[in-house]
């Protein structure tokens, strides 16, 4: 039984944690989704995760940020650029 949508659970991660690399995002969703496995037997949320060379990673994650309107993704330059995921208007 899903617990929450990726949506919300994107949402809620940066919400708690400001914005976010991708890289940092995907590793979050990933190991929050885990941990509530271990803990409660069951999913909690919708996203599906794919194994790859550099650990788990979810299309789903890169299609909210795509479609939904409260979640933007920039670019930071501090010597290189860096995308960065950011929840805007939108309370939690």
């Amino acid at each position: 039984m899903v617990k929450i949508s990726g949506v919300d659970l994107v949402k809620y991660l940066l919400s708690k944690y400001g914005p976010l690399s991708q890289k940092k995002l995907q590793k979050l969703a990933y190991f929050a989704e885990y941990e509530h496995i271990k803990k409660y037997g069951e999913r909690l949320s919708d996203l599906s995760f794919k194994r790859y060379y550099y650990g788990p990673y979810s299309e789903d994650i890169k299609n909210i940020e795509d479609v939904e309107e409260n979640v933007i993704i920039k670019e930071q330059d501090n010597g290189y650029l860096t995308k960065l995921s950011e929840l805007v208007n939108d309370s939690v």
